[in-house]
């Protein structure tokens, strides 16, 4: 059981070290790409594409933030998750499953350690997929869409996070 913790705590670890790392060089990016020459009037930004991108987009970078945080709320959770799922199974070896009352736990407590896995899977899968988007080849708007349909996949994410955790405590 030790080991398993170990390993899923390392492969957090490097799951949120590996999205700090874009973070920071997707940050770096969009910081470079705002910088304008002085005296410059003009409402776009020239990129290395050819293509123009608003002022409105390296603007949005504020949405990308709310994104990020709630990506970093959501890895905070990740830890409550693995202990309850430990809880969980450590618990469910325990009962007393020849009794009709026993099954009938036993059937809660594996319900409540698949949710757990989902919730985990979908937040590790969210974390591999996700990549952050080129900036010199969208619009504004393109950008703006992007990271909307990431803030709406981490909220559907979050709150499977939280049924999830809720009906593992639920069973205490």
């Amino acid at each position: 059981m030790h080991r398993e913790a170990c390993f899923l705590y390392g492969r957090q670890l490097v799951a949120f070290l590996f999205m700090s790392f874009r973070f920071l060089l997707g940050s770096v990016l969009v910081l470079s790409s705002c910088q304008s020459s002085p005296g410059e009037d003009q409402p776009a930004m020239a990129t290395s594409a050819g293509h123009a991108m608003s002022h409105a987009a390296a603007a949005d970078t504020t949405l990308r933030g709310r994104v990020m945080a709630l990506h970093d709320a959501s890895m905070l959770r990740m830890d409550a998750l693995t202990l309850e799922r430990q809880r969980l199974t450590k618990t469910l070896a325990q009962l007393d499953t020849t009794t009709r009352a026993g099954r009938q736990q036993a059937q809660q407590r594996r319900h409540a350690v698949r949710a757990l896995q989902a919730a985990d899977t979908r937040m590790m899968d969210w974390m591999h997929a996700f990549q952050e988007p080129d900036t010199a080849r969208l619009t504004a708007h393109q950008y703006h869409d992007f990271w909307q349909d990431q803030r709406q996949q981490l909220q559907q994410l979050d709150q499977a996070i939280t049924t999830a955790l809720d009906s593992a405590q639920a069973l205490r």
